[in-house]
């Protein structure tokens, strides 16, 4: 099974139904992510696993093309200055190309 590691539970997302995360990309990892469509991924925060869950989207655009609720949803933060700032850190800028994964949360199920 493979695994979407987290090192933070923005928003507190990852007890949610549904959860994206939002992953700088090249090409490679586009296509390799589209092949996994409908598998299930072992999610683990801070290296320990906390559940499972369904990859059922992912989408490749740039950082500025992505819509605002959405980065907003995805980090909980109410400002689009600190969104920013937040992606700044992990080197994504407006230009850069970014993953849109969407994820079922499956660990209720099990």
């Amino acid at each position: 099974m493979p695994t979407i590691k987290f090192m933070h539970n923005w928003n507190n997302k990852l007890l949610c139904g549904l959860f994206t995360t939002i992953r700088s990309t090249t090409g490679d990892k586009y296509h390799y992510y589209r092949k996994l469509v409908g598998e299930k991924f072992s999610v683990e925060l801070k290296s320990q696993e906390v559940g499972t869950a369904k990859l059922i989207y992912v989408k490749e655009e740039t950082f500025s093309e992505v819509h605002p609720l959405l980065l907003m949803l995805d980090t909980g933060y109410k400002s689009m200055t600190d969104v920013k700032k937040l992606f700044g850190r992990f080197g994504i800028k407006p230009e850069s190309r970014v993953l849109i994964l969407t994820f079922e949360n499956t660990t209720q199920e099990e």
